[in-house]
């Protein structure tokens, strides 16, 4: 396989697994093809986990940048992190 097949290969597979619904919280990413991201997109790889880890923190060039990268419509990647945003807000205890 060349390295230009390789890389559709994971570009295909990143794709899939958003549009399957797959990822429902940006760190599940953390194991599909972090490194053909941070390569790809020029990121720091630990600071990249620490974003999948807090996603709030992803810049919207960020957010769109890893869109065009994997060919999905950006607002999918954002609806993934306001959903896990509300859903960790739902789960914090009521400091009253």
């Amino acid at each position: 396989m060349s390295r230009k097949e390789n890389k559709n290969s994971k570009r295909i597979a990143l794709k899939s697994v958003f549009l399957t619904g797959s990822i429902k919280r940006m760190e599940d990413l953390r194991h599909h093809h972090p490194t053909y991201v941070v390569q790809s997109l020029g990121f720091n790889h630990s600071r990249y986990k620490e974003k999948l880890g807090k996603p709030e923190t992803f810049t919207i060039e960020e957010i769109v940048s890893i869109a065009k990268l994997i060919e999905i419509d950006p607002q999918i990647i954002t609806n993934i992190i306001l959903s896990q945003l509300a859903t960790n807000r739902r789960k914090r205890p009521s400091s009253k």
